[in-house]
């Protein structure tokens, strides 16, 4: 963010800056402000009657969500062999990586032990030194899924409580869906991205209860629709933006029932050529009406884009249910408070600081990555499931008082801790997230490229990896392949037989296959066999939703100032909050 948006908070907020800094890694110069100390202040620990304060960030906003974004692969599966069995298992670490793997029953058995990987701390090393050293040397899961809780969801990453769903990442309480990434109590949805209570979508981005949606984004309560953005309880319209509590309406004209199902019948039978025309010419009208500065629902002194019952949150973005929140990102639904600096995923979580994917009952979570179900008291942790009272441990399940995967008395714990903490504090290491370049994947295997993407060259001046190697092309021999100016133009002319083929991407030239239910959702909804590969899918529907930043400019309608995540330099108008509704409600 640029500095007149820190000010420009600063005075919307009635909050001091009261200290500017420069980014140890951008250079980039940010805003501390007076929220912000009393933000960590009430989350700084207190240890033997002892409060240990943390310090304010080195790191901007932006490399502060680079940095715990980085440890995140959620959209990349690979198949290798478990450590422990043998056996070829599903897996988000490619065969090349140096972790040891474990399939899911195995990690949630007794049959492995972390804790004799358990080693006492060495005080003439850096603590992050040691953390990384446990990091890589405790096996851990090959997917970050419940199996307990999935049912015939194996080819499933970050995802947990979904019933025969294939490629969902970061998705819960799903059922008979397909390549969806951050979905959540859904059904019977294909290619969506971030989509929550809905049934029977295709291609949506930021969906709330949608039913029998098509290409559609930011909608909420609408029905048996095509290619509708920014419109709320609507049914059978296409080609519609900014409209409210309307029905069959097209290029946001009404039209008689009749008339619209004629419409329906010559443009959406099932014809490639035909949707895609129509699909152009909606991107085209799209461009002629206003977008909303920034997208808020029940956003209460908030700040920030895609909020949801929202108070008291300062830059926060897919924000659901938080009250007393700074710099949070992709928090889910539930009582969430009290947080600064957190990416994902929440569902009940309260005083947690410089954190990613954190949840299901959290309390007291610091510095720390992957701690689930039901954690309190946690301090530079990963991977940790049902335990309370930890500090720099990995991969534990229902323990207490541990340090580096080693049991302590409750007073031995307290003793170690705060000598650990003082060596961190000498170190400048106390308040710091894990370096990046401790992560276990490539940049460009993570979410982290997806919203702030470097190009090879800044990627190695930064000491990230990569992964560069193109993904093997292995087409079995006894499967036909076809290229997709083979495909017929029309569903109505494919057959089953597509399911025993292997289509190749029109754009990179990656094979894929159909499911069934994904066949048979195409046929019953008259929709083209797509013609890109998955991955391609998925990153059409990301570039569709504006990036996470915040720009300071006016509104195009009465030219008071306002933030938005639209630039002044965007193709299209933007309304502030008064004249957008104005525009939608009259």
């Amino acid at each position: 963010m640029q500095k007149a948006v820190y000010e420009f908070i600063s005075k919307q907020t009635n909050d001091p800056i009261v200290e500017w800094k420069i980014c140890k890694v951008s250079g980039k110069s940010f805003a501390i402000f007076q929220s912000d100390l009393e933000m960590l202040d009430r989350l700084s620990p207190v240890i033997g009657g002892k409060k240990y304060p943390l310090p304010v960030p080195t790191l901007c906003p932006e490399e502060r969500q680079r940095t715990k974004m980085g440890f995140d692969n959620i959209t990349n599966l690979y198949k290798r062999k478990c450590d422990f069995t043998g056996n070829m298992v599903v897996s988000r670490y490619s065969p090349d990586k140096p972790m040891k793997i474990y399939e899911q029953k195995i990690w949630w058995s007794d049959q492995r032990n972390p804790m004799d990987h358990g080693r006492d701390f060495d005080p003439n090393q850096s603590f992050f030194a040691q953390i990384k050293q446990l990091y890589y040397n405790v096996p851990t899961y090959s997917v970050t899924s419940n199996f307990l809780l999935n049912q015939n969801s194996e080819y499933t990453n970050y995802a947990g409580s979904n019933k025969n769903c294939y490629f969902l990442f970061g998705a819960d309480y799903n059922e008979d869906c397909y390549y969806d990434i951050l979905i959540k109590g859904c059904k019977n949805c294909i290619n969506n991205f971030s989509i929550t209570n809905s049934q029977q979508c295709y291609q949506c981005t930021d969906v709330y209860n949608g039913f029998a949606l098509f290409f559609s984004r930011n909608c909420r309560d609408c029905q048996n629709s095509w290619f509708l953005e920014n419109c709320f309880n609507c049914e059978f319209c296409i080609a519609c933006k900014n409209l409210v509590n309307q029905k069959y309406c097209i290029f946001n004209k009404q039209y008689s029932r009749e008339e619209y199902e004629k419409f329906v019948q010559d443009n959406l039978n099932g014809s490639m050529q035909k949707l895609t025309a129509l699909k152009n010419k909606f991107d085209a009208f799209i461009l002629t009406l206003p977008n909303k500065a920034l997208i808020t629902y029940h956003a209460e002194r908030s700040i920030g884009n895609f909020l949801s019952n929202t108070k008291n949150l300062v830059v926060g973005f897919d924000v659901q249910d938080m009250e007393n929140g700074r710099y949070c990102y992709q928090i889910n639904s539930g009582t969430n408070k009290n947080c600064m600096d957190v990416n994902s995923f929440g569902i009940n979580m309260e005083k947690i600081y410089n954190s990613g994917s954190i949840g299901y009952n959290a309390y007291n979570i610091r510095c720390s990555n992957q701690v689930n179900e039901n954690c309190s008291d946690i301090f530079y942790s990963s991977d940790i499931f049902s335990c309370k009272n930890l500090f720099g441990c990995v991969g534990l399940r229902n323990k207490e008082y541990c340090i580096f995967n080693k049991q302590y008395t409750r007073n031995e714990y307290e003793k170690e801790i705060i000598r650990i903490i003082g060596k961190m504090q000498e170190a400048g290491e106390w308040g710091e997230f894990f370096p990046i370049t401790f992560s276990s994947f490539a940049y460009n295997e993570t979410f982290a490229n997806n919203y702030f993407p470097l190009k090879k060259e800044e990627a190695i001046a930064r000491g990230l990896s990569r992964m560069d190697a193109k993904p093997e092309i292995n087409i079995p021999k006894n499967m036909q392949s076809i290229a997709v100016g083979q495909l017929p133009d029309n569903i109505k002319d494919v057959g089953e037989d597509i399911l025993d083929k292997i289509i190749l991407c029109e754009k990179t030239g990656r094979p894929f296959r159909l499911q069934k239910g994904e066949y048979e959702f195409y046929k019953k909804y008259l929709l083209p066999i797509p013609r890109v590969h998955p991955d391609v899918r998925f990153q059409e529907r990301f570039e569709e939703r504006p990036e996470r930043n915040l720009y300071l400019r006016t509104c195009d309608k009465c030219g008071i100032e306002m933030l938005s995540v639209y630039s002044k330099e965007s193709k299209f108008k933007v309304y502030c909050e008064s004249c957008y509704n104005k525009e939608m409600y009259g």
